[in-house]
């Protein structure tokens, strides 16, 4: 049973670079609205090469909001190396460059979602260790009643 004193489930995710290029550049509402609204209600983790990769995406203006975004938030960079093993597993899955770093870095961190507009990543493989997401059913899942 839950009470006050029972912690809330917390839930650890990691952001693919586009869903902050679809929300700086506000291509995509529920990008938006993850990024805006709800990234305090998960544990969010951001590897450095996500950072970089939107960064290059969206020009000098949009990263520095993107950054002020992540500081109003307390959530830092992690510069932690992925170990290439892991990385190249990912590619023989059929990941590509880019796709394969951040799957093995969402697994080498224990994330429980990887949240990514990228509707074919990874999508024929079975028995990964996190669940793959859109920002949308994101948001689902911390704030039922919101439409993203």
């Amino acid at each position: 049973m839950w009470n006050e004193s029972t912690p809330s489930m917390v839930i650890r995710v990691v952001l693919d670079s586009n869903i902050y290029i679809d929300a700086l550049t506000q291509a995509n509402l529920a990008c938006v609205q993850l990024v805006e609204r709800h990234l305090t209600d998960f544990d969010v983790k951001v590897p450095l090469f996500a950072l970089l990769e939107a960064g290059r995406n969206l020009g000098r203006a949009k990263t520095q909001k993107l950054y002020s975004i992540l500081r109003k938030c307390e959530i830092e960079p992690d510069y932690q190396l992925v170990p290439k093993e892991l990385i190249q597993r990912y590619e023989r899955l059929g990941g590509k460059k880019g796709d394969a770093v951040i799957a093995a870095y969402t697994e080498l961190i224990g994330a429980d979602y990887l949240v990514t507009q990228n509707r074919r990543f990874l999508k024929d493989v079975q028995n990964l260790p996190f669940t793959i997401i859109e920002a949308a059913q994101a948001i689902q899942l911390v704030s039922p009643e919101e439409e993203g």
